[in-house]
């Protein structure tokens, strides 16, 4: 059974109910850095329980990038990450969590596609520059 897209009570009776029956084998929710709620409380219980997590719209449906559009992406993660656009800062961002197994940023472009790729060239941000991600997309909106 897995968590897709689940009104925010919804969520919660489903993950008291995967935590209690043990049934499940993966969880799908939607997380980014503009959506940490499955990471605060399905994260948790799905690595308590080695369960794969596979990351559903980590861009949430674009709309992060209306969020960013005509901003710079932070010079650090751009030095650091080697973040060139605000979709490798994104998904790296995702993919660095260590409960996530993957990510399916869902794109019809090839050239797109291309570019989510290059979010795997690079470091993958630790703790803290995941918290600095956090902290410099907040600002940002």
């Amino acid at each position: 059974m897995s968590d897709a897209h689940l009104a925010d009570p919804a969520r919660r009776r489903v993950l008291q109910a995967l935590r209690a029956l043990r049934l499940w084998e993966r969880a799908m929710p939607a997380m980014g850095v503009g959506d940490r709620e499955a990471e605060r409380k399905l994260m948790p219980a799905a690595r308590a329980q080695g369960k794969a997590v596979i990351v559903n719209r980590p861009f949430r449906t674009g709309e992060l990038f209306e969020l960013v559009a005509g901003k710079p992406v932070p010079k650090w993660a751009v030095d650091e990450l080697k973040c060139r656009t605000w979709s490798q800062y994104f998904l790296k961002f995702v993919i660095s969590h260590p409960g996530v197994t993957c990510a399916i940023p869902a794109t019809s472009s090839a050239a797109h596609m291309r570019e989510n790729m290059e979010a795997l060239r690079g470091p993958l941000p630790d703790a803290k520059q995941r918290q600095r991600m956090i902290e410099d997309f907040e600002r940002s909106v």
